[in-house]
């Protein structure tokens, strides 16, 4: 009983019919005879489904295998007057009305419900001209409520039944577009958000993608242009069109949302407002005798990063520069271009509005014994194992070029919290893929 519901999607359980039938002298019998009548009629409508019934004496009131069947039935019950299936359901009905309402009997009305359907189904694949291997708990939903179409018969064996509450709607709507039964199985996966970018669109292939968490429906087009492209798996494709590789730098920029936010993504897609700047900037002695600001979250991390690299590594790692301002920024870049012109300079210097340093999250760092090189590859080797400890990432790592779009950089790292910098070290994640696969929702 307690497993009733599942049995039903199954419908590996015998069914067993308890048939009582009041006799007015207080006690009950059982009509035998009518038990066997009842069996062959729902045998002759039931397809797949062991039946069987039960004598049921006065004695035997607790019935574990389907029914508690109570002594305060009051009515008189007379199964023989059933001519058919439906009068049949009407009386168990009127046995459940009249008896002690519980868990069992509720169970007993969703039995009573379900064959009531699996009769109604039989009768209109007959109506239907549809073959008993077309049998599907699709086929049967769309029957009964009337949403049936002939053209998409094998598409209804297909799909997978669910008790979505968009269940109907999504057939109703994909299957028409050309969508296969597969496919729809498909979209059953995606969020609500990529679904409602689907109902808008014509037919997509999907097929490569649904399985893609950070799989942007609206996208779809640019990552079938982009796989052409470039031979890399659709995972990775996904990720570098999100991130909008694949198109031209400082085209189709944005504003981020929070210049404040710690994880906030700045690179050449995604610029600060105009002039911002930090209103809990703090200040350090830097490298060069010069007091460096940065962010008061920064500089707390920062200050136990300093101390850990003086006990482990017996070095002075001092700050060189964290915030500039925009007007900093832009100097800067521009001594860059006229030295080396804009291709050159855009490898390792950022736009005016476009530099993490203006969040005053980032850090150019140097061991201060050291005089022709900011760091050593003994304390960059410990640095990219032990910044994420203190909540800070190396921002452009090697081999990460391609994503950054900014060449390796060994000593400029970022703060973005313990949480989100472990989770970077240890799946080798950008800031950039990090966002797109930890943040962002699709």
């Amino acid at each position: 009983m307690k497993n009733m519901n599942k049995c039903h999607e199954e419908y590996k359980y015998p069914l067993i019919i308890p048939i009582v039938i009041y006799t007015g002298n207080r006690k009950w019998s059982v009509s035998t005879k009518y038990s066997t009548e009842v069996v062959k009629v729902l045998k002759n409508h039931i397809k797949g489904i062991d039946i069987e019934y039960k004598v049921i004496d006065i004695n035997e009131l607790e019935i574990d295998e389907l029914l508690r069947i109570n002594t305060n039935l009051t009515k008189a019950m007379a199964l023989e007057k059933c001519k058919n299936p439906k009068e049949l359901f009407e009386c168990f009905n009127e046995i459940i009305k009249n008896a002690t309402t519980d868990d069992e009997l509720e169970d007993m009305k969703e039995t009573l419900k379900y064959l009531y359907e699996k009769i109604e189904v039989k009768d209109l694949m007959n109506k239907n001209n549809i073959n008993e291997t077309d049998y599907s708990k699709t086929l049967e939903y769309v029957l009964l409520n009337n949403i049936y179409d002939e053209k998409y018969l094998k598409e209804y064996k297909d799909i997978k039944f669910n008790d979505a509450s968009n269940f109907e709607e999504i057939l109703t709507t994909f299957l028409p577009k050309g969508y296969t039964g597969k496919e729809i199985n498909y979209i059953f996966k995606l969020s609500e958000k990529n679904i409602n970018i689907l109902k808008k669109l014509d037919y997509k292939d999907i097929s490569n993608y649904y399985v893609i968490k950070n799989f942007n429906a609206n996208n779809i087009e640019r990552y079938d242009e982009y796989k052409k492209k470039n031979d890399i798996n659709y995972k990775d494709v996904v990720t570098r069109v999100n991130i909008k590789l694949d198109l031209p730098v400082y085209t189709d920029t944005k504003e981020v949302e929070d210049g404040n936010d710690y994880l906030v993504l700045v690179n050449k897609y995604n610029h600060l407002p105009k002039n911002y700047r930090p209103t809990d900037l703090a200040y350090i002695p830097g490298a060069y005798g010069n007091n460096v600001p940065m962010r008061s979250i920064t500089k707390d991390a920062f200050l136990e990063l300093q101390d850990a690299a003086k006990k482990e590594l017996n070095i002075n790692l001092m700050p060189t520069t964290a915030f500039r301002d925009e007007a900093f920024q832009r100097t800067l870049y521009t001594n860059y271009v006229n030295k080396e012109g804009v291709d050159k300079a855009d490898t390792y210097s950022a736009r005016p509005g476009y530099s993490e340093h203006q969040t005053g999250l980032s850090i150019d760092l140097k061991n201060t014994a050291l005089s022709n090189v900011r760091l050593s590859d003994e304390n960059y080797d410990w640095l990219e194992n032990n910044a994420y400890k203190y909540g800070f990432i190396i921002r452009f790592p090697k081999n990460k070029e391609d994503i950054t779009l900014y060449q390796f950089e060994n000593w400029h790292i970022r703060y973005v919290g313990r949480d989100a910098a472990k989770t970077i070290y240890e799946n080798k994640l950008t800031l950039e893929e990090y966002i797109d696969l930890y943040v962002i929702e699709y």
